[in-house]
């Protein structure tokens, strides 16, 4: 691919949706959070089918919940539909994990040390779990690249958030766990570098499991928090 090639340049549904994806990756929107078009439409200043199709690219990959007669709102889990998810997660991303590890080249390596370095930087840091989750997100989509030129950009991005859950940040909402988090990614970078595609796989089994309680946990949490004021609402 050339790299001097013109960027052609994003439309409203682009920016949209990118701007959308971060909040709701970072939870600045929460999940069941309704996406109403006309405040969408007055924040953004465009159009409503602009909006809409944003809204439809969003919910294609995932974030986004679309129900007749109810609208849009940001997707959300039960307890069993996220469990579920993280085990799905585990199976798929640790199978990315072995091919980096057979394939990754050291151009790509050098780049998933490189995200993994910033990771344990922030984690040892006053960083935010917002601040640590994206760049988290960089370390997942680092080791994607490692895997293949088949893999698109676009494509790429699309994977990461189709294994997205609006409760990963609590999986490192305290300093101990984003430095236990860190950790875990590092020596994940170093089974990708010893060419170990089974440790590699394996391990990445081990972390998502040890992210599963707390998610889980604030799941509960967040739903018994939401019934509670739908209650009060009646």
């Amino acid at each position: 691919m050339n790299s001097d090639a013109p960027t052609r340049p994003r439309s409203l549904a682009d920016q949209v949706v990118a701007i959308l994806s971060d909040d709701i990756l970072l939870r600045r929107m929460r999940p069941g959070a309704a996406l109403k078009e006309a405040e969408l439409c007055d924040r953004f200043n465009i159009s409503r089918p602009a909006v809409r199709e944003a809204l439809n690219r969003l919910e294609a990959l995932g974030l986004v919940e679309n129900t007749p007669r109810k609208g849009a709102r940001v997707s959300d889990f039960s307890p069993d539909e996220l469990n579920d998810l993280v085990g799905f997660h585990a199976a798929v991303f640790s199978h990315t994990c072995m091919l980096a590890a057979q394939r990754r080249t050291e151009d790509e390596l050098a780049a998933i040390k490189a995200a993994c370095d910033h990771l344990e930087r922030l984690a040892q840091s006053e960083a935010n779990a917002e601040e640590y989750e994206l760049a988290r997100i960089k370390c997942y989509a680092a080791i994607e690249r490692a895997i293949g030129p088949t893999y698109r950009l676009s494509r790429r991005r699309a994977f990461v958030m189709r294994i997205w859950n609006p409760y990963s940040v609590d999986a490192v909402a305290t300093k101990e766990a984003r430095l236990a988090s860190a950790r875990r990614w590092r020596k994940l970078a170093r089974l990708i570098a010893a060419h170990d595609g089974e440790g590699a796989r394996l391990h990445f089994m081990t972390m998502a499991n040890a992210t599963r309680a707390p998610m889980l946990a604030a799941c509960k949490a967040w739903r018994a928090h939401r019934a509670a004021n739908e209650t009060q609402d009646e």
